[in-house]
């Protein structure tokens, strides 16, 4: 695979150490270097392009039972949070069915609140506005707890700009929303990234009748001059050449994509564990890939 640019031809990770204390907060603290700044994943990369990370290992603030805020590790500190005065996801449930690796993680279970019906009950807003009109490489540790009975389940996306929610048609809102979750397609379960009616898909197996799902690593990665690829679990399964950014990123969140109300009609929310997000904005080559994944897979003790 071609690096985005020059600088990106040399990207990688490197190993990190955690230092975890009890505090108010559910997890620990992250050790801090650099001035303060959380360790990027590779030998050599600028911890610059490390966008946003989300960790359930590290440091999350649960509120009677509901995830109010998720501190982003990277050096932007754009936390995820609630902006819209919506429910959060399920923290520290009790029992305890939703840990992996020993660590209680994020249940996006999509509530239906008391008062009137919505679509952003049971996610997190986050900015992901770097997005627009970027190169970016997606790291998702999540679970799936049910798939989408008809149409989408997205665990992480942005919001289609206002105005458009009533009137989703493929001329206008092509690469006007990021969406990366799961698709039933024709019957067919999919994992799917999509800037908006341009899906990169591939077949997966659907969630068991006892759930969940294992755990997976799902890798997004697109480029503005090498196109699309997805990974799952440190295997490539799908790519393509489409090379066309997004316009625009607005209404970020984890847990959901592309609605914010309830105008189309639709649910696109989430419904399952997530124990990790890491977003880069730029590609990286094969082999920083394979590195990162494997520690990941091995943090969260995923299939080899």
């Amino acid at each position: 695979m071609t690096a985005e640019d020059p600088e990106s031809a040399a990207l990688g990770r490197r190993a990190f150490q955690v230092v975890v204390f009890a505090t108010g907060f559910w997890g620990g603290c992250v050790g801090l270097k650099d001035g303060g700044v959380p360790s990027p994943l590779g030998p050599t990369l600028d911890s610059s392009h490390l966008k946003l990370w989300l960790r359930a290992d590290v440091r999350i603030v649960c509120d009677a039972g509901r995830v109010t805020r998720w501190i982003d590790q990277s050096p932007r500190r754009s936390d995820a949070t609630l902006l819209q005065r919506q429910l959060g996801p399920q923290c520290q449930v009790t029992p305890t069915p939703h840990v992996i690796n020993g660590v209680d993680v994020p249940y996006f279970s999509a509530p239906v609140s008391s008062t009137a019906p919505n679509v952003v009950d049971g996610t997190l807003d986050v900015d992901l506005s770097f997005l627009a009109g970027s190169s970016y490489t997606i790291f998702a540790v999540e679970r799936r707890w049910a798939d989408p009975p008809t149409s989408a389940e997205y665990f992480l996306g942005t919001s289609l700009p206002s105005g458009l929610e009533a009137h989703q048609t493929c001329a206008a809102n092509r690469n006007t929303a990021l969406s990366l979750g799961y698709i039933n397609y024709e019957g067919a379960l999919w994992v799917s990234i999509d800037h908006g009616c341009n899906g990169l898909n591939a077949s997966v197996t659907a969630v068991p009748a006892t759930p969940p799902a294992p755990p997976v690593l799902t890798t997004a990665m697109f480029g503005t001059s090498s196109g699309r690829e997805l990974w799952i679990d440190g295997a490539p399964v799908a790519q393509d050449l489409n090379q066309m950014a997004l316009v625009t990123a607005t209404g970020g969140a984890i847990g959901r994509s592309i609605d914010q109300t309830t105008v189309s009609g639709q649910d696109l929310r989430y419904r399952g564990d997530i124990a990790e997000i890491a977003i880069y904005d730029t590609t990286l080559s094969d082999a920083d890939l394979v590195a990162i994944e494997k520690g990941l897979s091995a943090r969260w003790a995923l299939r080899p």
